[in-house]
């Protein structure tokens, strides 16, 4: 058996790794004008305006999401100030969380060298290592709905749960998380703990899922996941609309964000690579047991884990790639276990890594350092449609030299979000906008050209490049292009 001075210097090892692999060149990339510069911008509008309790985007009250995932990130902004790093200080931090908490989880159910295995594995899988690096909710989630499923289990099935009244203390625990995981991102949260309940009607007979209702584990969910919603439904009028367009029509109606099924499917074994290498001896471990009996209790844990929040995310209308993310922890310890008990020695009780993995996982980290260099070093040369990074360094120099504070006008009801977060303003005024929870009035870059800017400020209107001339036709009198190269 592997002693504790055994573990620790692996576990120091892997954590090492992992703070290597996430944040090595984490802040060498902008943030892309998509669902990341809006978490960036909201987060950096709470830290720098103070709207801790309502967030705000573009200083208007932004309730799409609930605020943990703002706070998380808002935080470090007002510790250590605006950049690319530190506004994916956080996501990077809980993905490193997620590795230990798969470590953790594996061991409870396999023993240290599953669990260990499971945590490398996690680490090296292509798409929560590239996920480590975009701030979104996702990453969060995963750590708050991963600890859930851990604590769930050793509340209901756990030994130590079974022998004595440590179930108490794990259901509180579990009910903490389930409430953070509520408040990083609504109802959304109860698709991974949902599994719960399936796993526990498949077990009846050999787990006590009453024991996650226990009257003052409950209350433990509604003291942490509740007080803010009742604050912000009693001092923003229109926040249950939002509330209800977010949880029901964008979820069960319709929605434009809709990933294919099978890129679920897809996203959960290539991504995983290349611990998913393993899937196929999975695949077999789990038929030959079925075959023989019954599936352990762990194996059906972690099979329910992955199975009814897929079958969840994808039955709902909006589909995003990064939804499954709370997948792979499961996912990674099954393939631990596979590949651990074909790497056991009949002598030993621990598994016995062949001579190559060492040296596989050196390379591993290696070319993935190297493809997040070239990564990163081609962002710096090449400016994509969405890195609105350039364009407001260009507006910067441009009001320094005036001598004013710049107002961005845009036409699209969704880009933008970059460009103030670069600026550090919210101030921004949106022209055209079909969109009805758009803020600003709509209307046309000629009549906002006839008016004049308030007092020390300066209009910068973002034009596509194959309508400039034909703007400059209505405007040449009035306006002086800036950034425009022949």
């Amino acid at each position: 058996m592997t002693s504790d001075t055994e573990r620790r210097p692996q576990l120091l090892i892997l954590l090492g790794v992992a703070i290597l692999l996430i944040f090595t060149f984490s802040g060498t990339r902008p943030l892309m004008d998509t669902s990341e510069a809006r978490y960036a911008e909201t987060a950096r509008e709470m830290a720098a305006e103070g709207h801790w309790l309502i967030p705000h985007l573009e200083g208007h009250p932004h309730l799409t999401k609930p605020p943990l995932t703002y706070w998380l990130v808002a935080v470090p902004m007002a510790l250590f100030g605006r950049s690319e790093f530190v506004a994916r200080l956080t996501v990077g931090a809980f993905s490193i969380l997620t590795v230990l908490l798969t470590w953790r989880i594996g061991t409870a159910l396999f023993g240290h060298s599953v669990g260990l295995l499971a945590g490398w594995i996690q680490l090296l899988a292509v798409v929560p290592l590239a996920a480590a690096n975009v701030v979104t909710t996702d990453p969060i989630l995963t750590v708050f709905e991963t600890a859930f499923m851990g604590c769930a289990w050793q509340a209901i099935a756990g030994s130590d749960a079974i022998v004595n009244a440590s179930w108490k203390r794990w259901a509180i625990a579990a009910h903490v998380f389930l409430g953070l995981a509520f408040l990083t991102k609504g109802p959304a949260g109860f698709a991974v703990p949902a599994a719960i309940l399936v796993f526990a009607l498949l077990a009846r007979k050999q787990v006590r899922l009453s024991r996650l209702f226990w009257p003052p584990a409950l209350l433990v969910f509604l003291g942490v996941a509740l007080p803010w919603y009742a604050y912000v439904l009693a001092t923003v009028p229109h926040a249950l609309q939002v509330w209800r367009e977010e949880a029901i029509t964008n979820v069960l109606e319709d929605s434009n964000h809709q990933f294919s099924r099978l890129g679920y499917l897809a996203m959960l074994t290539l991504g995983a690579l290349p611990g998913a290498a393993a899937l196929p001896f999975v695949a077999k471990d789990l038929r030959q047991e079925r075959l023989s009996k019954a599936l352990s209790l762990p194996t059906l844990f972690l099979v329910t884990w992955i199975l009814v929040p897929l079958i969840i995310l994808s039955a709902q209308k909006t589909r995003l790639p990064l939804y499954v993310l709370p997948l792979y922890p499961p996912l990674s310890i099954l393939c631990a276990r596979s590949l651990a008990q074909r790497w056991t020695q009949p002598a030993r009780s621990e598994a016995h890594l062949p001579r190559w993995v060492k040296p596989a996982v050196v390379g591993y980290c290696i070319l993935a350092l190297a493809l997040k260099y070239g990564v990163s070093s081609s962002t710096q040369r090449w400016s994509p449609s969405r890195d609105f990074k350039p364009v407001a360094e260009t507006i910067l120099r441009d009001a320094a030299a005036r001598g004013s504070q710049p107002v961005p006008v845009i036409r699209e009801n969704k880009l933008g979000h970059g460009l103030c977060y670069y600026l550090n303003s919210s101030q921004i005024v949106r022209i055209n906008s079909k969109n009805p929870g758009t803020p600003t009035a709509p209307r046309s870059l000629m009549e906002l050209m006839k008016e004049n800017p308030p007092p020390g400020k300066t209009y910068y209107a973002i034009i596509d490049r194959d309508k400039v001339h034909r703007v400059l036709d209505h405007v040449f009198d009035r306006v002086t292009t800036v950034g425009l190269s022949p």
